[in-house]
């Protein structure tokens, strides 16, 4: 557990420093004097400012600009009308909306790759009465596949014989399997 919250505080350090500030802030002001309060607040706020403005500046440079304008605004504002509280709040909560956003990002990729590195490469292939084993990507549209019991599908398809149960949970997300069957139903006239 140390290590999960020594790896955060590092690849995070502006909101850990932000943090820490604001509870050693807390513990001056219940027991210390309130000179030591303002003075670590007010410091930390605008240190941690200074990456804030120098990514708008970057930002502006490039023609964009975005919510770090009004961030930095409000920081130094806050800091000059002595609202040393206010400053450090604005800071914890933009740099943990970036980590927040850095967090997601990062899962979101990790998921990503584990879902392509489950796709299949080959796919079993019909032609005549062979079964050849293709590239997935070497499907043509009229190919006939065989899915075999626990393979995942590799291409998009359609069922034309028989019935499967297929677990779709990473389409869907449902983790429950679904039973398809095929679409072709054979008529029989009315004889009436």
């Amino acid at each position: 557990m140390f290590t999960k919250l020594w790896r955060f505080g590092r690849h995070y350090w502006q909101l850990s420093l932000a943090l820490a500030a604001a509870i050693v802030s807390l513990g001056f002001q219940l027991f210390g004097p309130d000179v030591v309060v303002h003075w670590l607040l007010g410091l930390v706020s605008l240190i941690l400012a200074v990456p804030i403005i120098v990514e708008m500046w970057e930002d502006l440079r490039t023609g964009r600009y975005g919510i770090d304008i009004l961030a930095v605004t409000a920081i130094i504002t806050s800091v000059l009308l002595r609202q040393y509280w206010a400053a450090i709040v604005i800071v914890i909560m933009f740099t943990g909306g970036e980590a927040l956003e850095d967090y997601a990002e990062r899962r979101a990729h990790a998921e990503l790759d584990a879902l392509l590195k489950r796709a299949p490469q080959q796919a079993h292939v019909l032609r005549g009465r062979k079964v050849l084993d293709i590239k997935a990507t070497e499907v043509h549209v009229s190919d006939k596949i065989i899915i075999k019991a626990g393979e995942v599908v590799p291409v998009d398809t359609v069922i034309l014989e028989g019935t499967a149960t297929f677990d779709e949970s990473s389409l869907t997300g449902e983790s429950v399997p679904v039973v398809r069957q095929s679409r072709i139903s054979i008529e029989t006239p009315n004889t009436a």
